[in-house]
């Protein structure tokens, strides 16, 4: 970004839009205003924020549909959202993640936290930017985009290597048309996270997800995973695409201990900064629909449907240092894992209760 990162805030309430903006203003950003969900979404017609910050109780239109509004749009749905309310409980957090929202921090916030936030939101969305670049007519310039990234291994801090592989090569772009897959889905999240200490300086922050992000992707990468997304402070992969592995249920959950031994080592400088950090993992297998979505400028290769949503929501049960898997997973893995049996949960959005497992190593 050229300019100064333009941070739009949303909130009904004016002495809230002051108070972020101050504890904004210790950074170099240029501050937005709007003060219900219809002037919000005129502003980012107007302005095109770089990051927006919104609440979710306001008058006409409320956040939540705000945010459903901008995340199903193609102009505006790669803006990153960060949704701060004091509608905290777990049923509000999942609805707001569930639309589309990159993260959401509860009220009352500690200010290091909203900072680090916003400066890693806004390093995630220049990365956006130079993806979009790339992925403007995708098949027709993709190998001058490669060249102005100076080297197939640039692009490949951004896309998955197997995705890369297929753009060099060229006339395989047809292998990720959308279709609807068989695959191994993985969501994990750090806990606690949120509970950082104020004393943590926002740059520390900043530099600890980097580390940890570095960390993981590379582990990812080793195993054959297509890195969807970073989700604020998790991940989301997938496996059986582009690459159909057979033993893709295996290999997510080899990455999964791997990651877990990785997070080992990390928790040793966490725990030397003040931070008791760890991980929570979900693991699901299930036919997703998975490839290009968006339009034609604008391309993102990903992955949607209810299975997903159930990786989630196995992360979301999953205890520090857990890997929970579903049924189907189980199936799939249990004579090559250790695995104990956790019991049945309710989830929200499935009828029946959901056995779930955590598998604790290999055998």
């Amino acid at each position: 970004m050229g300019q100064k990162p333009k941070i739009l805030v949303v909130d009904d309430n004016p002495q809230n839009v002051q108070i972020m903006k101050a504890r904004l203003s210790t950074q170099d950003y240029d501050i937005i205003e709007a003060f219900d969900g219809e002037q919000a979404l005129k502003k980012v017609e107007e302005q095109d924020p770089d990051l927006i910050l919104l609440d979710v109780m306001m008058p006409k239109m409320d956040g939540f549909q705000v945010c459903q509004k901008l995340k199903s749009d193609d102009k505006t749905k790669l803006i990153p959202i960060i949704i701060v309310s004091a509608r905290a409980g777990t049923e509000d957090i999942l609805k707001g993640l569930e639309l589309g929202a990159d993260e959401y921090l509860p009220k009352p916030y500690e200010h290091v936290e909203l900072l680090a936030r916003v400066k890693n939101m806004l390093k995630l969305r220049i990365a956006q930017k130079d993806l979009q670049e790339l992925n403007n007519t995708l098949e027709e310039k993709v190998r001058k985009q490669v060249a102005l990234l100076e080297s197939e291994k640039r692009l490949e801090r951004y896309l998955n290597p197997q995705v890369v592989d297929m753009i060099m090569k060229g006339g395989e772009l047809s292998k990720m048309m959308n279709s609807r897959k068989l695959l191994t889905l993985f969501v994990s999240d750090i806990n606690n996270f949120s509970g950082i200490s104020e004393r943590t300086e926002p740059e520390d922050v900043v530099a600890l997800l980097n580390n940890y992000f570095s960390s993981m992707s590379d582990i990812v990468f080793k195993y054959g995973g297509t890195l969807d997304k970073f989700l604020g402070d998790g991940l989301l992969v997938f496996f059986g695409d582009p690459m159909p592995y057979e033993d893709h249920a295996q290999r997510a959950i080899n990455m999964a201990l791997e990651m877990k031994e990785k997070v080992e080592e990390l928790r040793k400088d966490w725990k030397a900064a003040g931070h008791d950090l760890d991980i929570t993992v979900g693991i699901n297998t299930g036919f997703a629909t998975v490839g290009n979505m968006g339009s034609e400028k604008r391309l993102e290769y990903t992955v949607i449907g209810n299975q997903v949503n159930l990786a989630f929501r196995l992360c979301a049960e999953a205890k520090p240092g857990q890997i929970v898997i579903s049924q189907r997973t189980y199936s799939l893995v249990e004579k090559d894992f250790a695995i104990e049996k956790i019991g049945d949960v309710t989830v929200k959005g499935i009828i029946t209760p959901v056995t779930i497992y955590n598998v604790t190593g290999k055998k």
